[in-house]
Formats: C-alpha cells, sequence, structure tokens
C-alpha cells in the first residue's frame, strides 16, 4: 500500500455523527461553548482528525489555527492536536457505548 494512503489525512471517512458531537463541545483552547469542527492538519476527508474550536482560535483571531498553522499554534496554545483527538475519540466511543443498552432497549 503506498505511503500516502496510509496517512489518515487522506482516507476519506466521512461520519456526520461524530461531527455533530464535536460541534456540541466547548472550544478545546477557550472553552467558549459555540465551536466549529476543524479538521487537523487540513484533513477535510476524515471526521475522526476534527477538534472543536470557537471561531477566534479557528480562523480569524491573531492567534488562531490557521493563522499560527500547526506547530506554532500547538507551543502557543500547550496542546497537542493528536492528544486532544484520541481524548474526543474515546469520549465520543465511551457515549456510544453507554447509549447502546438504552437503543437496544428501545428497538424490544
Amino acid at each position: 500500500m503506498p505511503v500516502l494512503l496510509m496517512n489518515p489525512k487522506y482516507l476519506n471517512f466521512d461520519n456526520p455523527d461524530y461531527e455533530k458531537f464535536i460541534r456540541s463541545k466547548p472550544c478545546i483552547i477557550c472553552q467558549f461553548p459555540k465551536s466549529d469542527g476543524h479538521h487537523w492538519f487540513h484533513a477535510r476527508k476524515n471526521s475522526l482528525l476534527l477538534v472543536p474550536l470557537c471561531r477566534g482560535h479557528h480562523t480569524f483571531g491573531a492567534d488562531s489555527y490557521h493563522v499560527l498553522e500547526v506547530k506554532e499554534f500547538e507551543a502557543k496554545h500547550n496542546i497537542s492536536g493528536e492528544w486532544e483527538i484520541i481524548r474526543l475519540l474515546s469520549e465520543y466511543i465511551e457515549m456510544k457505548r453507554d447509549a447502546e443498552p438504552l437503543e437496544q432497549l428501545e428497538r424490544e
């Protein structure tokens, strides 16, 4: 398999439910309750690489992701995008796992 195809940035993984979950979370920088789903590494085809950022930290603020880009943004805000992605995916999986018994009861 070519290396390009193994990079998660290039995998086409669209998950509208996960995107809704991300948009429901506060900004990972300032905790502002309304956030956009930002594709980390500009991986627009992969929903699993989304993180919640408010508009200021996403696009137009002086310390936003799109102004600073990934390395400078992470250093400025003392975060790791990869760890934020893992944390959010873990929270989503836990939420789905906890909801499974309820969904099964509703079907019966």
